[in-house]
């Protein structure tokens, strides 16, 4: 969560509700370049004094504290890698589970996402740490599954409406969405809207931008 651009030197390592428990320890290897931002789709701005940790985070190190006051960078993440970010609605799984699905699908229209330094403090209300966590429990035993599939995913569909609907009907067969949630998304998608085009890649070309090609695998072997 706080990485190169944004971690104080004299903070904990932190990280943002929704990253893989098993990934935390792991050394970042992250390296910042100088890049166009012009194909970005959505920018997440952090927030200081009370950022959105999981209930592990907090029960264990503890808030607030701020990220790296004197930083003006904004980070784009490539095609390829993904984090979650939020919307800050009711419970504590469904905005991460989106997150990462419309960073899937914008990657096949030729978009990204940015990560902002904070322009607020936020005061968080109240929370019970424990309920938190409970309430939690998904993130913390399926996002990794969850970006290894995004990752290898390969939609077939011509339309980004059509890719949505492709990988949501994937995402319910392996127990990430209820069925209700499907339905509500495709009833909700106009037919009128101008979308852009879906841009369809080689096996190769996927490959070199770090999609691996997922092979079909029947839906008792899902995670």
């Amino acid at each position: 969560m706080g990485g190169p651009a944004y971690a104080d030197p004299s903070m904990p390592q932190s990280w943002p509700r929704g990253f893989p428990l098993q990934l935390i320890r792991k050394p970042c290897s992250a390296t910042l370049l100088s890049g166009d931002a012009s194909n970005v789709a959505v920018v997440q701005s952090l927030a200081d004094h009370d950022p959105d940790v999981d209930g592990i985070y907090r029960l264990t190190r503890g808030v607030p504290f701020e990220f790296h006051p004197d930083s003006d960078t904004t980070v784009v993440l490539p095609c390829g890698v993904l984090a979650p970010w939020n919307a800050q609605v009711h419970g504590r799984v469904s905005d991460i589970w989106r997150s990462y699905i419309a960073q899937r699908l914008l990657w096949d229209v030729g978009y990204s996402i940015a990560f902002a330094p904070p322009m607020v403090d936020q005061l968080r209300s109240p929370h019970n740490y424990l309920a938190d966590m409970q309430a939690e429990e998904d993130l913390y035993y399926k996002s990794g599954q969850l970006v290894t599939f995004l990752r290898q995913w390969a939609g077939s569909a011509s339309t980004l409406p059509g890719r949505a609907e492709e990988l949501m009907i994937e995402l319910y067969e392996r127990g990430y969405l209820g069925l209700q949630v499907v339905v509500v998304a495709d009833s909700a998608t106009p037919d009128t809207w101008s979308w852009p085009n879906v841009t369809f890649l080689s096996l190769q070309q996927q490959q070199e931008l770090g999609y691996d090609i997922l092979q079909h695998i029947p839906p008792d072997d899902h995670a």
